[in-house]
């Protein structure tokens, strides 16, 4: 039986959500090619979108994505914008005088992580496919998704998914991985997601932080990292304060 997904409505929330591939374990169908693609693929359907994209992860059978979801649709004037901007090319545009019904059910689905979410991995799907000859299903079932509730739940997530390629030791360390927003960061001086990951950051370290600017912000989330990576290997005391 279907059960239906669980969703915050009518306030803002952050949610981690993640899937990965049929198959056996040693199914690898995430190469480099796929990766770059689908995190052009997020950066694209974030301009349709009005979910904010805080961290983004690409391991070689499943990926992970934290996000902020606002609790309310937008307009129609705002969700008439934004998709005649994102369809403007194939001249597919719509006004709120003309086709209001339509602009409510876009409006809806501009915050909603199963569409989203849908949306990425039909075309991620189909750029696997036609570029491996593979046929069938990609992924195995419906996206799974949590809500990050409490005061350190989004810092905590955030982390857990930037040491995900350490751990699983592809790397020695985050900012190597190329295929995650902190490893894009650390390789180009440019965060894939800059603004989102400062302010929402920035809210879960409460009001100390809440004059730091953004190169305080990315040290103290650097200096987790190192510490938490300390901690893996055993070290404490000294030299876990030290990293």
């Amino acid at each position: 039986m279907r059960i239906a997904r669980r969703k915050m409505r009518g306030y803002g929330c952050y949610y981690h959500l993640y899937n990965r591939v049929c198959g056996f374990k040693s199914y690898l169908p995430f190469g480099h090619e796929e990766k770059e693609y689908a995190f052009n693929l997020i950066n694209d359907l974030s301009r349709y979108f009005l979910l904010e994209i805080i961290s983004v992860c690409w391991m070689g059978n499943h990926c992970h994505i934290v996000l902020y979801a606002p609790g309310t649709a937008p307009d129609l004037d705002l969700a008439a914008k934004r998709h005649n901007a994102y369809y403007a090319e194939r001249g597919d545009q719509l006004n709120p005088v003309s086709h209001p019904a339509q602009l409510t059910t876009i409006s809806q689905r501009m915050v909603d992580i199963s569409f989203f979410m849908s949306q990425m991995q039909q075309r991620l799907s189909l750029f696997v496919n036609r570029g491996s000859e593979r046929h069938g299903p990609l992924w195995d079932g419906r996206f799974k998704s949590t809500i990050l509730d409490g005061e350190r739940a989004l810092w905590t997530c955030v982390k857990y998914l930037e040491l995900n390629p350490v751990r699983a030791n592809l790397v020695a360390e985050p900012g190597a991985y190329r295929y995650s927003s902190w490893g894009r960061y650390c390789g180009s001086g440019t965060h894939p997601f800059a603004r989102n990951f400062i302010v929402h950051l920035r809210s879960c370290l409460g009001e100390v932080a809440s004059r730091w600017s953004a190169a305080e912000i990315y040290a103290e989330f650097r200096g987790e990292l190192a510490r938490s990576m300390a901690a893996d290997a055993g070290e404490g005391g000294e030299v876990a304060v030290a990293a």
